[in-house]
C-alpha cells in the first residue's frame, strides 16, 4: 500500500471517529483506535512526513496539545521548508495557550521560508491577535514591499 493510499484510509477513520453520534466511551474507543492505525503506518513507513502531521493534526482534535507540539517540532527539524509545517506548529502552540512560543515560530519561520507572503501573512494575523499591533503593521508594510498590489496586507 502506497503513502497515498494509507493517508487516504487514515484520514476516512479520523473522519469516522470525530463524526460518530455514538457515545463518549465509544468515541474515546473510535479515536484510540485511530491512533493505534497512524501510529502503525508510522512503524511502517517511519520516513512520511505526512503521517506525522496526520498524528499531529489528531492529537489537536483530542486536545493533546503537548503531543501535536512534539510532532509538528519533529516536522519542522525534518521538513524546515514546508510552509504548512511552521503554521501547524504556530496553530498549535497557541491552541496550547503558549502564545510567546506561537510568535517566535512564526517570527522564525518568516526568516527561514525567506519572508514567504502567505508566511508573513499568518505572522500578522499573530500579532493582531496577540494585540501587537505595531508590529503588525511593520509586517504588512513588508508585505507590501513585496507586493504593492497584496489586498490581505
Amino acid at each position: 500500500m502506497n503513502s497515498s493510499n494509507i493517508i487516504l484510509v487514515l484520514c476516512f477513520l479520523i473522519g469516522l471517529a470525530c463524526n460518530s453520534n455514538k457515545s463518549k466511551p465509544n468515541k474515546i474507543i473510535e479515536a484510540d483506535l485511530v491512533l493505534d492505525a497512524i501510529n502503525q503506518s508510522i512503524l511502517d513507513h517511519p520516513g512520511t512526513d505526512s503521517l506525522y502531521y496526520t498524528r499531529a493534526q489528531h492529537y489537536l482534535a483530542q486536545l493533546n496539545y503537548d503531543l501535536a507540539v512534539k510532532d509538528m517540532l519533529y516536522l519542522v527539524d525534518r521538513s524546515p521548508d514546508i510552509p504548512v509545517y511552521h503554521h501547524s506548529l504556530a496553530d498549535a502552540y497557541l491552541d496550547k495557550g503558549d502564545s510567546y512560543q506561537a510568535l517566535k515560530t512564526m517570527e522564525d519561520a518568516a526568516i527561514q521560508l525567506k519572508e514567504r507572503i502567505p508566511t508573513l501573512l499568518k505572522l500578522c494575523e499573530f500579532q493582531n491577535i496577540l494585540k501587537q499591533f505595531d508590529a503588525s503593521i511593520k509586517t504588512c508594510l513588508r508585505i507590501l514591499e513585496k507586493d504593492p498590489i497584496n489586498a490581505d496586507a
